[in-house]
């Protein structure tokens, strides 16, 4: 359902080639692929290492992932709606963000 939003959003404003180079800058990106590489690679250890300090670090690398890099990141399309830009595009965010919401609070039970 994330996909298909930005998706929807990115094909409304840019070109495929554009939307592509979007999607897939977290392989391109040095600074985003070593933040992933660091949270995929905790929940590799977890996978490999079902123990409590994996599980907490997994946790933790749950709660950075959801609760602070997507937080950002919603940050951008919540001040184009506050100056009236793309009004339509934040409401897609307010979804993201209640289901993003609905992690961090699964995941902390």
């Amino acid at each position: 359902m994330h996909s298909q939003g930005y998706l929807y959003m990115f094909d409304t404003i840019c070109s495929p080639g554009q939307r592509n180079d979007i999607l897939y800058q977290w392989k391109t990106d040095e600074h985003l692929l070593a933040r992933n590489t660091f949270i995929g690679n905790l929940y590799n250890e977890f996978q490999e290492r079902r123990g409590a300090p994996a599980l907490l670090r997994v946790m933790m690398a749950n709660f950075i992932l959801e609760g602070v890099h997507f937080y950002s990141d919603f940050i951008f399309s919540y001040s184009l709606a506050r100056n009236d830009k793309i009004p339509g595009s934040a409401q897609e965010i307010r979804y993201i963000n209640l289901d993003e919401n609905t992690h961090l609070w699964l995941s902390a039970i």
